[in-house]
């Protein structure tokens, strides 16, 4: 297998075959079944599909990984090499464990109920745990590590609050676009520093966007397609993992603020949105979308366009 087809395969065809099949198949699930049983419990059929929706988003990123795999010719096994060396690998795990917590997105009666912030908190804190390298080659970051640990846990429950409660505010149709956004830097700065994990982005981005293209199929006030936005959970995840990647898998010295963006820019973006959260969508897209342009465009000035003398 070529590069050029592990690229097309792995990175862009399968992982959005597998979210778009997901995200459909949630749709069925959830049917017709009334936002007043939502209400109830999330532990019913709607929840179920926010689940499939979920759950199906995070078997895209491992099916992005097995190519990667087999790419790798590997003679180790499929698990000893998703939790080899390579720490960014090994949080698949708790992508699962966050994308359980997409059963309670719509028990709108208790928005934070225990279950689901437990759920958040143990897979946020996982994550953290996982995808910072350790080791005899890493003890010169150890000191980097406590900022870090508490950076990735923090940017994960922002960002997951911040979707909830854009969703909350009838954003549910864009909601996938402000967390394309999000992975916007992530990609940028994994791109220039270490192409493996750059891949497993853009896998993200395809698996995101075969889920937006079924919100939009459904129509976007339904709850069928309402239930697909439940992949903002493991998202949130996948955008502070591989922010914390392209930290420690390089020698660039970046200014910290271009790491803040690329950890909050869903929370940014939710941040700007709230003094017009009820103006019509006309106008609340346009100014997401300037606001994401605007966060992207200064990663790509800092990354592309600014040149430090004293490297050459």
């Amino acid at each position: 297998m070529t590069f050029s087809t592990e690229l097309l395969v792995g990175c862009m065809a399968l992982p959005a075959v597998i979210a778009f099949v997901a995200a459909w198949t949630a749709g069925r699930i959830a049917g017709v079944s009334g936002i007043d049983e939502v209400a109830i419990s999330p532990w019913n059929r709607t929840g179920a599909a926010a689940l499939v929706a979920a759950a199906g988003w995070c078997l895209a990123m491992l099916g992005s990984l097995a190519i990667g795999f087999h790419f790798s010719e590997s003679e180790q096994s499929f698990v000893a090499w998703v939790f080899d060396d390579e720490a960014w690998r090994s949080v698949i795990a708790p992508l699962f464990v966050l994308a359980l917590a997409a059963c309670g997105m719509f028990a709108v009666t208790e928005p934070w109920n225990g279950w689901r912030m437990l759920l958040v908190g143990l897979g946020s804190t996982w994550l953290a745990f996982m995808v910072l390298p350790t080791g005899e080659g890493w003890v010169d970051t150890l000191p980097l590590h406590r900022t870090w640990f508490a950076l990735v846990v923090v940017s994960v429950l922002l960002n997951i609050a911040s979707f909830q409660s854009l969703h909350r505010s009838g954003a549910g149709s864009w909601l996938l676009l402000v967390g394309l956004a999000g992975l916007g830097p992530a990609m940028l700065l994994t791109a220039l520093n270490y192409a493996a994990p750059a891949q497993w982005c853009l896998a993200a981005i395809s698996a995101t966007l075969a889920c937006q293209i079924v919100v939009t199929l459904r129509g976007t006030a339904t709850l069928p397609s309402r239930v697909v936005s439940a992949v903002i959970y493991p998202l949130a995840g996948m955008i502070a993992a591989l922010t914390t990647t392209s930290r420690f898998y390089t020698w660039e010295d970046y200014p910290a603020w271009l790491y803040a963006v690329a950890l909050f820019t869903p929370t940014c973006i939710a941040v700007t949105d709230i003094p017009i959260r009820r103006r019509p969508w006309w106008l609340r897209v346009p100014v997401a979308a300037v606001i994401a342009g605007l966060l992207i465009g200064v990663c790509v000035w800092q990354l592309l366009l600014t040149v430090d003398d004293t490297s050459w």
